[in-house]
């Protein structure tokens, strides 16, 4: 298409050009901005375009109260630019995007507006996860700050590149592994569950719950200490824990199998261990339909279903047999 506009260009120009050497000057002058005009229109077509041409992806999320860690009491509306959608009755949604978009606005009744960013993936489903708003009258002032660490004999050492998760806010720890995550809801953590992670190459993620926030965010800093990081190893301490279960091989346990956890809506991982010597695992999280996931050193896999009603009622998860 453009080929064909250049040289029909071309051709206009010789004619013109021929023209304008018997015209006077100020008639070339017209031929001449008209030829212009005419070249300028040959490359339109940018300005409305839109994301005709866009990626579109599958994108999802939870909207819930930062204080009650539950969906708000009325369907919240979640405005991404020029689409707009209502969240279900458990605060979730799905929708479709182009993978440029990078912002929406999410609003309930009782909480406060709240802007959000992300970067999208193409080719992927991309889970926004729990997206906490603040009750009226409080506001997204809260920051928290620590640091990323782990034990070397007896001593802790700083780790850095480690991403830490809160909600849908993500930093990464430095060279001293810090970190600071800015505008969090005030009042996030005042119940328990699952806030966020801490996740780092060759070591085991740890669950940043309101145990290890400490207390519920206040306006401006919140220091909520060292987040040390385990190295996954083939013994898993048994507790606290909300969800266990066993992996077997032709119904005997085995050990150092590597183990999985999935929100079943979400389908993006939440924490991975090993069983340990009994073929024995154990996950704290917060209550959900979950996916539990099994692969051994040969590739072989194995899945069970599982739903956690109440944190304080652990669930056990139909054995997972590993056929040889």
């Amino acid at each position: 298409m453009h080929k064909q506009h250049s040289i029909k260009l071309y051709n206009t120009f010789s004619a013109l050009s021929s023209s304008y050497r018997h015209a006077r000057v100020a008639a070339g002058a017209v031929i001449l901005v008209a030829a212009l005009a005419a070249l300028v229109g040959c490359g339109g077509g940018g300005g409305g375009g839109g994301n005709n041409n866009a990626t579109f992806v599958t994108v999802q999320g939870t909207v819930l109260s930062a204080v009650n860690y539950t969906a708000p009491s009325s369907p919240a509306t979640v405005n991404f630019g020029s689409k707009s959608l209502v969240t279900n009755s458990d605060g979730t949604f799905t929708t479709t995007l182009p993978s440029n978009a990078t912002s929406a606005t999410v609003s309930a009744t009782g909480e406060v507006t709240r802007t959000i960013h992300f970067t999208l993936v193409a080719n992927q489903i991309n889970n926004l996860g729990n997206i906490f708003l603040a009750d009226t009258g409080t506001d997204y002032s809260a920051n928290v700050n620590g640091v990323v660490v782990t034990s070397v004999k007896g001593v802790n050492q700083p780790v850095s590149g480690a991403t830490v998760t809160i909600g849908n806010i993500t930093g990464t720890s430095a060279a001293n592994g810090t970190f600071v995550l800015t505008g969090l809801p005030v009042g996030l953590g005042s119940v328990n569950g699952l806030y966020g992670t801490v996740t780092a190459k060759g070591y085991a993620t740890k669950l940043i719950t309101a145990d290890v926030l400490q207390f519920a965010l206040a306006s401006g800093a919140n220091n909520i200490g060292d987040m040390v990081l385990a190295k996954p190893s083939g013994t898993t301490p048994s507790g606290p824990f909300t969800v266990t279960g066993t992996v077997t091989v032709q119904g005997a346990p085995v050990a150092g199998v590597t183990v999985t956890i999935a929100v079943q809506s979400a389908g993006s991982q939440i924490a991975t261990t090993t069983t340990d010597s009994t073929g024995t695992y154990y996950f704290w999280v917060a209550p959900a339909p979950y996916l539990i996931t099994a692969q051994d050193a040969t590739g072989t896999v194995g899945s069970a279903n599982v739903t956690l009603n109440s944190l304080t009622t652990p669930v056990s998860v139909p054995a997972i047999n590993l056929a040889p």
